[in-house]
């Protein structure tokens, strides 16, 4: 017994004589990612606790650990933030809490409103974090499309976003009418090279301001198929390395979307990762593009029929890339031949 509480003071002792910023370093390894706002203990049960431990729980263990906690504002600066339909009155304080805490530090965070929170609350906590913008560097927007064309800091020639390098949008599917006054999110953002466009049902272009030809990572999932946005996007996005590309429902108007047939070449793609849930046909795609330094190339659709050998086969010997990896996958058994001298996995699901 003696002993034990011996060793326990050795290890008390060991820690306080840390220097607050190792001290510090050792916390945020702790928490492991993104922080939610304080636990249901503090809130109410919109406002789930993902870790342990957390920030919150940290500083209620001694004093010292206390101020270090307050005072690093590092440990502030990554957040979750889920905004349900009955949020805590303390919900927008303990925002503003979050942000003044995190100093100066680059803003990583992601907002989601569930469909049926009132659009002022989504508002509210994007107006709240967009007085930021400014110290944006990877965020996600999982909100309706009004709520963030509303937000007058996203947009006009006032709005800048010089940290922001990772953007990923999730809106609530929204129907505009004719009247809908033009706009364009995101007008500034000269170190953005991510984005991720997930469930979009909007032309991109029309609605993003920001240059396209910086771009060299895009995800793209659309509830309308989308394959006629995503040819357009191609257009204007010449450094373009990795996409990937995931057509959800099947789109009936997907073929007048299409740019007039014009060839293109992906000259810097080098991974491809496509996939086609219910499509009929997306050998437009692969008859209309090259990628001569692709590397990896990744298809899956959810039937063996709808695997066009001779279609794939045309899009990597029309870009003479030497791929090291494809992997074509299907809902069924059918297997496929090998393309000539590519190396190729083929598999089913």
């Amino acid at each position: 017994m003696a002993k034990s509480q011996a060793e326990s003071s050795t290890v008390a002792l060991t820690i306080d004589c840390l220097p607050s910023e190792i001290l510090a370093e050792i916390f945020s390894t702790q928490l492991a990612g993104p922080i939610n706002l304080p636990p249901q203990s503090s809130f109410s049960a919109s406002y789930k606790e993902v870790q342990t431990p957390s920030l919150w729980s940290l500083a209620s263990v001694c004093r010292r650990w206390r101020d270090v906690v307050f005072s690093t504002p590092y440990l502030w600066s990554s957040f979750d933030i889920t905004v349900e339909r009955t949020p805590h009155p303390r919900f927008i304080p303990t925002l503003q809490l979050f942000l003044e805490r995190s100093g100066d530090q680059p803003l990583a965070f992601k907002l989601r409103a569930c469909k049926n929170v009132p659009r002022s609350t989504s508002r509210q906590a994007l107006t709240c974090l967009a007085t930021r913008a400014r110290q944006w560097e990877d965020v996600t927007l999982h909100v309706f499309l009004d709520v963030l064309v509303g937000c007058t800091h996203l947009q006009g020639p006032d709005s800048c976003f010089p940290r922001l390098h990772n953007l990923n949008i999730e809106p609530w599917p929204l129907k505009f009418t004719d009247n809908l006054p033009p706009f364009k999110l995101f007008p500034s953002a000269p170190l953005l090279s991510q984005i991720d466009l997930n469930s979009f049902s909007h032309h991109p272009l029309k609605i993003l301001g920001f240059p396209w030809d910086q771009i060299t990572h895009l995800s793209m999932t659309s509830n309308d198929g989308g394959e006629g946005y995503l040819m357009d996007i191609l257009k204007h996005t010449p450094k373009l390395s990795v996409l990937i590309f995931d057509a959800l429902q099947p789109d009936p108007e997907w073929q007048s979307r299409m740019h007039g047939g014009q060839f293109i070449q992906l000259s810097h793609l080098r991974e491809l990762d496509w996939t086609y849930r219910h499509m009929p046909d997306y050998s437009y795609f692969f008859n209309h593009v090259s990628a001569p330094l692709l590397k990896s190339f990744s298809l899956w659709c959810h039937r063996d029929d709808l695997l066009h050998q001779d279609t794939i086969r045309g899009f990597l010997q029309r870009s003479a890339c030497s791929v090291k990896n494809v992997e074509l996958k299907a809902g069924g058994s059918k297997h496929l031949g090998i393309f000539g001298a590519i190396s190729c996995h083929v598999s089913r699901c």
